[in-house]
C-alpha cells in the first residue's frame, strides 16, 4: 500500500509540474511585408498597447524609434499585417540603437546603445527624458567591440529593467568564434525604477555548432524578455556567414530562466524552449538573424504570443528580407 500512495504522490507531482512548466505551444511561420516595412536592421522590438509596437533600428538616426502596426490572430499568434507607421525620435548620428523596452507604470521607454554603453529613458513621441544608466568602467571598459549592451526588457511585477552583453567582458574568458567551438559567458544584469543597479548574473550560451571557417561569425545572447516575477525569455542567436555565401545559416534558440532563487553572479540554469534554422542556399532564401523579441502582455486560453523581428541589413542587396515571427507560449500564469 505504501508503495501505491508513493506511486500515485510522484505520478500528481509529475502531472503538476507538466501542467505549470512553460511550454511553446504553436510555432508560426516567418514573414515579411514588403513595401510596408522600410529596409531596415531591425535590433529590438517592445509592445505598447493593443496592436502598436516600438521597433529600433541599429542603423537609425539619432535616439529614436519606429512605431509599428501589427496584427496577429489571437487564437494561434499568426501575424497577418505589419505596417509601418512613422520614426519618432530627436538627435543625429548613428548610436548602434539595439534594444527597446516600455514600461507600462510610467508609460516610458528605454533603448540600449551599443556605441557608448549606456541606456536611456525616452517618451512616447520619441524625446529623451535625461534619465540615463551608464554602467562602471569595471564594466564599460572590458566590453568587447560589437558585444556591448544588446538586450533589453521590463519586468512589470518586480519593477526590473533586463539586459545582457551580447559576448562575455574581457575578464570572463574567450568569445565564441567560427573556428574555437567554445560556449561564452555574458553577464545579465536588472535596475530598478530608479536605475539602480539591483542585481547581476552570469549565463552561458551553448558552443558553436560548427568549426568550419566562416566569412563572418556571431555567437551570442540577442534578445531578452520577460515573463514577470524574474523569468526571462534568452534569445541565443548563432549566425555563420560562408566564404562564398551560399550554404550561410543561422541557429535562433530560445531559453528559460529563472532568477527567482539565483546566486547574485552565479550561472543561471537554462532549459530549451524551441530552436529553429533559416539559410541561404540556391534552393532556399529564408536566412534571419533575429535580433529583437517581446512577449504581447495579453492571455488567449493561458498562452501569450512571443513576437520576433531580424535584422536583414538594410535588405542586403535585395536577397535578405526583414522577417517577422511569432509563437505561441502556454502555461505563463
Amino acid at each position: 500500500m505504501r508503495n501505491l500512495l508513493l506511486s500515485i504522490f510522484l505520478f500528481l507531482a509529475a502531472t503538476i509540474s507538466a501542467q505549470t512548466d512553460v511550454t511553446v505551444t504553436n510555432i508560426n511561420g516567418q514573414k515579411s511585408f514588403g513595401a510596408k516595412v522600410p529596409a531596415g536592421e531591425y535590433s529590438g522590438i517592445t509592445h505598447i498597447a493593443a496592436d502598436t509596437f516600438a521597433v529600433v533600428s541599429d542603423k537609425s538616426e539619432g535616439h529614436g524609434f519606429f512605431l509599428m502596426k501589427i496584427q496577429t490572430d489571437e487564437t494561434t499568434g499568426e501575424i497577418h499585417d505589419v505596417q509601418n507607421l512613422g520614426y519618432k525620435g530627436t538627435g543625429s548620428g548613428h548610436h548602434d540603437i539595439e534594444g527597446i523596452a516600455y514600461n507600462p507604470h510610467t508609460s516610458k521607454l528605454f533603448i540600449s546603445q551599443e556605441a557608448d554603453n549606456t541606456i536611456s529613458e525616452l517618451t512616447l513621441d520619441g524625446k529623451l527624458t535625461g534619465r540615463k544608466i551608464t554602467f562602471p568602467d569595471s564594466i564599460a571598459n572590458n566590453i568587447r567591440s560589437n558585444m556591448s549592451i544588446e538586450s533589453l526588457c521590463y519586468d512589470a511585477d518586480w519593477h526590473l529593467l533586463w539586459t545582457a552583453t551580447e559576448g562575455p567582458l574581457k575578464q570572463d574568458g574567450e568569445a565564441a568564434t567560427a573556428t574555437n567551438g567554445k560556449e561564452s559567458t555574458v553577464r545579465l544584469f536588472a535596475f530598478d525604477d530608479s536605475l539602480h543597479q539591483t542585481v547581476w548574473y552570469r549565463y552561458k550560451t551553448d558552443k558553436p555548432s560548427s568549426t568550419a571557417q566562416a566569412r563572418t561569425f556571431a555567437l551570442g545572447v540577442s534578445d531578452l524578455a520577460s515573463i514577470g516575477k524574474g523569468r526571462l525569455l534568452v534569445l541565443e542567436r548563432e549566425a555563420r556567414v560562408t566564404v562564398n555565401y551560399i550554404g550561410s545559416s543561422t541557429i535562433t534558440k530560445l531559453y528559460l530562466v529563472d532568477t527567482k532563487d539565483a546566486s547574485i553572479g552565479g550561472i543561471l540554469p537554462k532549459r530549451l524552449l524551441f530552436s529553429f534554422q533559416t539559410k541561404l542556399s540556391l534552393l532556399r532564401q529564408d536566412w534571419a538573424t533575429y535580433e529583437g523579441m517581446c512577449l504581447l502582455p495579453t492571455y488567449s486560453k493561458g498562452q501569450r504570443t512571443l513576437m520576433m523581428v531580424s535584422d536583414s541589413q538594410g535588405q542586403y542587396r535585395g536577397v535578405l528580407k526583414d522577417w517577422f515571427k511569432s509563437i505561441k507560449i502556454g502555461n505563463l500564469q
